[in-house]
């Protein structure tokens, strides 16, 4: 059975990815992405197809499902090969936390200049008919939320947290095994494209000179957005909450920010 991680971008992506690959029995292969995967061509698809008819591979899917059905023949099928048997993840994260982490990330990488402050990051409309981040972050969540499908969600903090109750659980789901005692949290090679590896003991597979840190050490914080939001900020952002949780028949008598709406969706694991 593949998995496969459908979240938002900056909402513990790649935190599933390596902590699934790290651990659970036989998806130690680098992750593949279903954005490189649309790129191929017939025959390379063809090829795709047929090593992943029963295979156990982690995906990294960043799509809207709306978006999942093409018209391309060859790419249809090879969806239908990687989604036939497999399980969705989806990591949901405070919206806030996701958007600083975006705004710094685009920062870093020159995506978008440096005159360009949070506060008008937030409101800045997208080259997307979604709107301004804000709503391609919620209209993200809630599409996923509304999935009729095999899926799992789950809380990055309790992703980050709780790894092995994770795992565990994604393990059983995924009918796999998983070995708490062999538990293993460091960095992995990233993707399929990086071929400089070397295989450790417990066929972990990481890059040639890479330096091995925890997984689990992030330069976003949770709850970092205090440090950003003012209070325009989190009027502007709830406004948005409020609009949107209407249009998908969602009480807006509900506190976003104790989360309460979201169990509808994405409920937390009992504990």
């Amino acid at each position: 059975m593949n998995i496969i991680i459908c979240s938002h971008p900056r909402s513990g992506t790649h935190l599933a990815i390596d902590l699934i690959r790290n651990n659970i029995n036989g998806y130690e292969l680098p992750y593949m992405s279903y954005h490189g995967v649309i790129k191929r061509n017939t025959r390379q698809l063809y090829m795709l197809r047929s090593r992943l008819e029963n295979s156990r591979r982690v995906f990294k899917m960043h799509m809207l499902p709306g978006k999942l059905q093409v018209h391309d023949n060859a790419l249809q099928l090879t969806y239908d090969t990687i989604s036939r048997n497999s399980l969705f993840v989806y990591v949901y994260r405070d919206g806030r936390d996701v958007l600083v982490s975006d705004y710094n990330r685009k920062l870093e990488e020159g995506r978008i200049h440096n005159s360009l402050s949070f506060k008008d990051y937030i409101r800045e409309a997208n080259n997307s008919d979604v709107g301004n981040p804000i709503q391609i972050w919620l209209t993200h969540l809630l599409n996923w939320g509304a999935y009729n499908g095999k899926i799992e969600y789950v809380d990055y903090s309790y992703l980050l947290n709780s790894p092995v109750s994770f795992l565990d659980r994604i393990a059983s789901k995924a009918n796999a095994t998983f070995d708490a005692v062999s538990f293993c949290d460091m960095r992995l090679a990233e993707s399929e494209h990086q071929d400089e590896s070397v295989r450790y003991g417990n066929g972990i597979v990481a890059i040639k000179g890479e330096t091995r840190t925890s997984i689990r050490f992030r330069k976003g914080k949770i709850g970092d957005y205090t440090n950003y939001f003012d209070v325009q900020d989190k009027h502007c952002f709830n406004s948005v909450i409020v609009k949107e949780a209407k249009r998908f028949g969602l009480s807006s008598h509900n506190n976003y920010f104790n989360m309460d709406w979201l169990a509808r969706f994405a409920p937390k694991p009992a504990s």
